[in-house]
């Protein structure tokens, strides 16, 4: 049954859903404002980090201060992403889900009074709930997308002792860009591709690389009783990031 929550509540739920995610899984928040505390955070960055857990954030981008935007840096595995129509709130791991009226921001935690709702996956009352707004989760998020998307990455550490150098940050600009040089014209001619490891396209999980199957077995169970090629997963085979893919396209622009 949908269990309601107040503001408290619905506060605590957000923390749950960071911290129940389990490794290789992801998370979606959706906020139109986004400025998240030292606690929520802290997390996030432990999620990303540890677990390897995918995060994606939707949010306003002219809402978003440059200032918070640099906090979000320090969260490895960070999607985000801009939609300016986004308004609905919404929170949400493989498993738990939390829609309500609370934003992601500090200053309104336990200030506002605020109203949500609970929605478990693994709860046959909530299941087709659940399922429907990620549905329509991953729609706002496919035509967000079309509008700004950048992939935020942890700013790489300064040891005290032995800096990196800009000469030695170009030299590894310049492989990264060689790598992709290569790897295109691999493609383009047809050449194998040395890549062996893939992630499912609906949990993540680490399976062999092979874009006629996509999912692992678990999934592909679930998925072969409707056998529905074009169904919206939110996974890239390739490079395991949030992407829109499916049976029929399995990966993400990047990695085509």
């Amino acid at each position: 049954m949908v269990q309601f929550l107040n503001a408290t509540q619905t506060f605590g739920e957000i923390q749950s859903i960071i911290n129940q995610a389990t490794n290789r899984s992801s998370i979606v928040m959706i906020s139109p404002y986004i400025k998240v505390n030292d606690l929520i955070l802290s997390r996030l960055i432990d999620a990303g980090s540890n677990r390897n857990v995918r995060i994606t954030m939707i949010c306003r981008e002219d809402d978003l201060k440059p200032d918070e935007r640099t906090r979000l840096e320090q969260i490895p595995n960070l999607i985000l992403i801009s939609d300016e129509h986004v308004h609905a709130k919404c929170f949400y791991n493989d498993e738990c889900m939390v829609i309500g009226s609370l934003n992601l921001y500090d200053s309104t935690t336990g200030i506002n009074h605020e109203m949500g709702v609970l929605l478990r996956n693994d709860r046959e009352s909530d299941r087709e709930a659940f399922q429907a707004a990620k549905n329509e989760a991953q729609f706002i998020m496919r035509n967000a997308k079309t509008h700004f998307q950048q992939k935020l990455e942890p700013k790489p550490k300064q040891s005290i002792l032995h800096g990196t150098s800009s000469k030695q940050n170009e030299t590894k600009i310049e492989a990264s860009f060689e790598d992709k040089i290569v790897g295109g014209i691999s493609s383009f001619l047809g050449l194998s591709s040395k890549k062996t490891v893939g992630h499912c396209i609906h949990c993540g999980i680490e399976i062999p690389f092979d874009t006629d199957a996509p999912y692992c077995a678990k999934c592909w169970r679930n998925w072969n009783r409707y056998k529905k090629r074009d169904y919206s997963e939110t996974i890239c085979h390739a490079c395991g990031h949030t992407a829109n893919t499916s049976m029929n396209n399995p990966l993400c622009s990047s990695c085509l």
